[in-house]
């Protein structure tokens, strides 16, 4: 965690020097003694800047601002103290000269030899080379990025560490609401987000137990302190972790950190995933080789059986069964090579070394133990610094889940206008004159710049034409041309539904109820009209050539005298 802590540490950038150094042992003190000065008055002003700021991106840059400052004031502290140990005895023998019985002559002398180096030289001033120095320390800082569900450093993005906690081993799906269904995950990305995300102690200790659940701690915690870092550049995420680390430690010493050193769940167990049924209870008594393994048992169940006890299930059928016999009788002969997961204390860092001797199975228990206690310890004290940004996360997840397109759309403009309240600012004044009441007696139309129509135009349009449809309930419609569009609106076409009426081409232009009844009835009886009877309509020819229609055709025909 330490590890992780410091490489999240930026250097200072170093400013180039505002006036060449002097050689002098005293001058150089003065000069580092002014620099500290300056910057801290620029820290000063940052504080203050800051204080008058609403937005958390600005908040954001100020405090990286200051911490920029500070950086480079304990970098000319560091050289101060180099300078005051005096491990080379020039300071004190510069003091000695201008201290001593030949101090004016000392002086004058050396007056003389800068005086001399210094002929020709252009003439500088101080005050421009204190600002250009400041602005060096301050052009020097890397730009913050952060990415959308961020937004800007407001809200944690936990959405790669979900995506590992889910692939743990024992974290089930559940079962699908309905067959064919994708199958959704037992924990949801906001139960995830409140309730383990930053309280790891509420996973269940046989998941905690799964090789890849280091893993997982290790890259929550690597974004956790890079978020601080970037969003509370001025916290001491180094203390923060060394005093979990320390409080760890004490408490392991002790043997009082119960979720790891108790029986059921600590080191006295397997570092590996809960069994499943039929795993884990392998009578070795059986079996006298890796050979009688492999032929007593199926390869499936090998398999289990070495992932049940964090092993490698790769190679050949035999390699695998020589394997778990191996790990079986004798444990300490295993490779370190064979387990899933590297148990070196490279990953975590100096504050997460730990001895864990060979690879016995109760030592790697104990390590893999004692590296992970560290770990959620240092996530639970991340956590108590992110506690109001968690809790708007988690707010800003559930609004996302009841919102409408058109509110994330709004919300995304909104954004985008806070960027912006500076320009808003300055129009507003020319606004005001516009939010006056608008003069309109003749209460016309308003166009698209909130002011009435011209009034030609308006009686151009026809405008004031009203139009009532009795069929849409006596709406009234102003102009002739919204009047003729309303009857292909849902409005007019439901209504014309509800009367029982098609609403076609034949009855635009109807607002009355029974005007549309009358006319339905005609077009009805017309169509009858014009429907094809066969008795009537239906002709036949005899073998003469004489048309005639059906009935008279079947008459002549029953009389014989076609």
């Amino acid at each position: 965690a330490a590890a992780i802590a410091t490489s999240a540490r930026r250097a200072p950038a170093q400013p180039r020097a505002r006036r060449p150094m002097s050689t002098s042992q005293i001058e150089r003190v003065r000069t580092l003694h002014e620099d500290i000065e300056l910057l801290e008055k620029a820290a000063a002003d940052e504080l203050v800047a800051r204080a008058a700021m609403k937005h958390r991106p600005e908040q954001i840059m100020s405090d990286h601002t200051t911490h920029a400052l500070r950086d480079h004031i304990l970098d000319r502290n560091a050289q101060l103290q180099a300078l005051y140990a005096d491990e080379d005895g020039l300071l004190r023998s510069e003091i000695d000269d201008i201290t001593g019985d030949g101090a004016i002559e000392a002086f004058y002398g050396r007056f003389r030899r800068i005086r001399a180096s210094h002929v020709g030289n252009e003439l500088v001033n101080t005050l421009d080379a204190d600002e250009e120095m400041v602005s060096a320390v301050l052009e020097g800082e890397p730009q913050i990025i952060f990415s959308g569900e961020e937004a800007e450093g407001k809200f944690l993005d936990l959405h790669a560490s979900y995506a590992a906690f889910v692939n743990l081993r024992g974290i089930k799906p559940k079962a699908p609401d309905k067959k064919g269904a994708k199958a959704a995950s037992a924990v949801d990305y906001y139960t995830f987000l409140v309730k383990i995300a930053l309280a790891p102690e509420e996973v269940p200790i046989a998941v905690a137990r799964t090789a890849g659940y280091h893993r997982y701690l290790f890259k929550l915690l690597e974004y956790l302190v890079d978020f601080v870092k970037r969003t509370q550049p001025l916290a001491d995420v180094e203390l923060l972790i060394a005093v979990a680390n320390a409080e760890v430690e004490r408490l392991w010493a002790e043997g009082e950190v119960g979720r790891w050193q108790s029986k059921e769940g600590g080191v006295g167990a397997p570092a590996a995933a809960p069994a499943a049924e039929g795993e884990g209870d392998v009578d070795i008594s059986k079996f006298a080789s890796g050979e009688e393994v492999e032929a007593g048992m199926s390869a499936e169940r090998i398999k289990k059986e070495l992932q049940a006890r964090g092993l490698k299930v790769g190679g050949r059928p035999s390699e695998r069964a020589q394997r778990l016999f191996l790990f079986l009788t004798d444990p300490s002969k295993v490779d370190k090579k064979q387990f899933t997961q590297a148990l070196s204390a490279n990953e975590g860092g100096a504050a997460l070394d730990a001895n864990v001797g060979g690879a016995h199975t109760a030592d790697m228990a104990e390590a893999q133990g004692r590296r992970c206690a560290l770990l959620e310890s240092a996530i639970g004290k991340l956590g108590e610094v992110l506690r109001s940004t968690l809790e708007q996360t988690a707010g800003n997840i559930e609004k996302m889940a009841a919102r409408t397109f058109e509110e994330i759309e709004a919300d995304l403009l909104a954004a985008d206008g806070d960027e912006e309240d500076g320009e808003r600012d300055e129009m507003k004044v020319k606004d005001e004159d516009d939010a006056a009441p608008i003069y309109n007696p003749k209460n016309l139309p308003l166009g698209w710049d909130g002011k009435p129509i011209p009034y030609w135009l308006y009686k151009l349009h026809g405008l004031n034409l009203e139009y009532k449809c009795e069929i849409c309930g006596g709406l009234s419609y102003w102009g002739p041309r919204e009047f003729e569009r309303h009857f292909q609106e849902p409005r007019h076409a439901h209504s014309m539904r509800c009367l029982g009426i098609p609403n076609s081409k034949g009855f635009h232009g109807i607002t009355m109820i029974d005007d549309a009844y009358a006319l339905h009835k005609a077009l009805q009886t017309e169509t009858r009209k014009q429907k094809f009877v066969a008795e009537i309509d239906e002709e036949y020819e005899d073998s003469m050539g004489n048309v005639m229609p059906k009935k008279t055709y079947d008459d002549l025909a029953r009389q014989g005298l076609l």
